[in-house]
């Protein structure tokens, strides 16, 4: 039995703590509801058809509020929201006159940024990625927490523990409700040990055929562990002090619709102060119309200005072509990221390349992004290692690439700068003063200029 399982076991055999976490899930209870519900979602990736009145699905971000068309659903962002809607053709032309973006949502699927296919190249040695793999600096990010909106995360793998307490403050998943219809959330002791998470998961897998935080892909673990890995189990992640708040919103196939992920922006707003959220790692994204008009790219911008918070976003994977930056990597205010090869000195050839269409130059930065080695789900057997067995390091780790790696690495280095500028300063250090931090400590590429191939270059952990 592993330390933090003893440890665990332990507190539960204490009959005073049986009590509590028989009154917890008494509270959670109720004569006429389940504790959990499943949430049903909108496959939104798919072809709307026109309807025959006319009329088909819209995604309208508004600061006004919108009275005419048939509302579907809505999303509140402080002042704006965004309303799912039925409208025909003359209702769009009206509405976009006093929106700030109305976007269909027809053939955008949203996806994780990884390319499990092309991995593990015959030279990747240990040296090799430990070298993007440990503790580079004293400023490891700590008192900085960082949400990563994925597909779950493995929460008790060894390497997720930091001096027997799991790293992880919280979970929650857009998938489940509970009875007090709120989404449902597991905070580490205070709901229970992430032992009973465990129980509570296979319970829910019994009912509904999948975990509500446990990731069933293996893509969100690995990325949780490029950023906040121990090395209990032999790699240490580039920002080990952090926290993780973890929210899945994609399945086991890495996909999902984009109700869903507006539900969790829609989270990660309401619960940013709670959790002290500062920056949220997204490495995910669309192909699509990337003139930062769609409601991802619009609540990103408001949410970094009006919360302070710093968006990281994946470039997209769609190869060395100009304008395939990704939804919402596309965003004014979003960090986008590309993918750089360390052991080869150069672009990844998988790499989205700028400008957005309406050319702005994206990315802001590139980070490390092929044959990246990092945690893997133990718990269960992912989709991933199902189906790409070859990305398999060891017990513990795999080895990916993709935008999807080289985004956590962006988001380490901002949480090095977050401590050492708040160490330095004793305050809290803006998202323009951060920028520029990472700016003037990049290895710029282009030694020039800010490009559409690899931005500002590469951002380095501070000393």
């Amino acid at each position: 039995m592993k330390y933090w399982q003893r440890k665990s076991r332990q507190k539960r055999e204490n009959p005073l703590y049986k009590l509590v976490f028989l009154l917890t899930v008494l509270t959670l209870l109720s004569s006429s509801l389940p504790l959990v519900t499943r949430v049903e979602y909108t496959t939104l990736y798919t072809n709307f058809p026109l309807l025959s009145s006319g009329e088909s699905v819209y995604y309208v971000t508004s600061k006004v509020k919108i009275s005419q068309g048939n509302i579907l659903k809505v999303w509140h962002f402080g002042k704006i929201k965004v309303y799912k809607m039925m409208l025909d053709t003359k209702e769009v032309i009206e509405i976009s006159k006093i929106a700030l973006g109305v976007f269909s949502p027809e053939k955008h699927k949203i996806s994780v940024m990884d390319k499990p296919y092309t991995l593990f190249s015959t030279t990747l040695t240990q040296e090799d990625l430990k070298q993007y793999h440990r503790k580079t600096s004293k400023y490891l990010g700590n008192g900085t927490t960082v949400c990563i909106i994925d597909t779950g995360i493995d929460f008790l793998h060894p390497d997720f523990f930091r001096n027997d307490k799991s790293v992880v403050s919280c979970m929650v998943s857009m998938y489940f409700i509970s009875n007090s219809n709120t989404y449902l959330t597991w905070i580490p002791e205070v709901n229970g040990s992430l032992e009973d998470a465990w129980e509570l998961e296979q319970d829910i897998y019994k009912t509904y055929g999948m975990y509500a935080w446990m990731d069933e892909n293996g893509h969100g673990t690995h990325v949780a562990g490029i950023i906040a890995s121990q090395g209990n189990m032999g790699f240490v992640g580039l920002a080990p002090g952090v926290d993780l708040v973890i929210v899945k919103a994609f399945d086991k196939l890495g996909v999902a619709g984009l109700d869903i992920v507006l539900e969790a922006l829609e989270w990660v707003y309401n619960n940013t102060a709670r959790y002290k959220i500062r920056i949220v790692n997204i490495s995910w994204g669309s192909r699509g119309d990337n003139r930062g008009i769609d409601p991802l790219s619009l609540v990103i911008d408001y949410m970094t200005d009006k919360l302070g918070l710093i968006f990281v976003c994946a470039m997209g994977n769609s190869g060395n072509v100009p304008f395939t930056v990704n939804i919402p990597a596309c965003a004014r205010r979003a960090v986008a990221v590309g993918a750089f090869d360390p052991a080869n000195r150069k672009i990844a050839e998988f790499s989205s390349f700028g400008t957005t269409v309406d050319l702005r130059i994206k990315p802001d930065f590139v980070g490390a992004g092929v044959n990246i080695i990092s945690c893997k789900p133990v718990t269960i057997r992912s989709y991933i290692e199902e189906m790409y067995p070859q990305v398999v390091y060891n017990n513990y780790y795999m080895v990916l690439s993709g935008t999807s790696m080289a985004t956590p690495c962006v988001v380490s280095v901002y949480a090095s700068y977050i401590q050492k500028l708040l160490t330095e300063t004793n305050t809290k250090p803006s998202y323009t003063t951060l920028y520029n931090e990472l700016v003037k400590n990049s290895e710029h590429i282009n030694r020039y200029y800010k490009d559409f191939i690899s931005g500002w270059g590469i951002p380095l952990i501070c000393d």
